[in-house]
């Protein structure tokens, strides 16, 4: 009895851009989540002014200036509840159809429509990275793979890590500090940067790494270029 040499597995296309798609996505919808429970919480009635605070009835949140929004319904309750279900939607979507063909289109949908019913500024801006993050999956490049691009590949997931802990620290790590007496607006200045800084390099990072990835050499008739899934 003879066996068949085994090919070698291909690697699993655009691994690390899924994996910031979906983290980052995530962080999106819970940060907008958040928004949206604020408004609920203010009850029904139209806000004095189409940008309001989320949770300017709430001392605890005064670190991050009550979390402005923005609505265009004029009702706090109903706006509360439609951020809500859009930002379900939206953690929905990068956790479970991220590599659809049209997934970034429909992100950066979720994302227009989270700035317009409430759901804060900087979840509709990250949404809006992810979304663009997401059409890229399946794309490939013909340049050859460069020392920095390896160098930066090197660095995935740590910044992703980074910018996770930032957007956690923001909400609800802030309102939580404040509840034991920490309040500092250089705390809160320092996160902002450091996740929106951490999330360019962990998009930057991801791309290299599964550039890097898809150079990996292999063999037999049977090998196919990585393509975008059309589940």
């Amino acid at each position: 009895m003879t066996t068949r040499p085994s090919r070698p597995r291909e690697p699993r296309p655009d691994t690390a851009t899924v994996v910031t798609v979906r983290v980052l996505g995530l962080l999106a919808a819970i940060n907008a989540v958040d928004h949206g429970i604020g408004a609920i919480t203010q009850g029904p009635g139209a806000p004095a002014d189409p940008v309001y605070g989320s949770w300017a009835h709430v001392d605890a949140f005064d670190p991050l200036g009550g979390e402005p929004a923005l609505t265009v319904i004029p009702d706090l309750l109903v706006s509360g509840l439609v951020t809500v279900m859009a930002a379900v939607a939206l953690g929905a979507w990068v956790t479970l159809w991220p590599t659809r063909r049209h997934s970034g289109p429909v992100i950066l949908g979720l994302a227009l429509l989270l700035l317009l019913v409430g759901g804060g500024f900087g979840p509709p801006l990250l949404g809006f990275v992810v979304g663009l993050l997401a059409m890229r999956i399946g794309s490939t490049r013909s340049r050859p793979v460069g020392s920095v691009t390896r160098f930066i590949s090197r660095l995935w997931p740590w910044p992703l890590a980074i910018a996770a802990f930032c957007f956690l620290g923001l909400v609800p790590g802030t309102a939580l500090l404040y509840a034991v007496g920490v309040d500092s607006d250089g705390l809160v200045t320092a996160l902002i940067v450091g996740a929106f800084t951490a999330t360019g390099l962990a998009v930057w990072s991801a791309r290299a790494r599964d550039r890097v990835v898809a150079v990996v050499p292999t063999s037999g008739p049977h090998h196919q270029s990585p393509t975008r899934s059309h589940a």
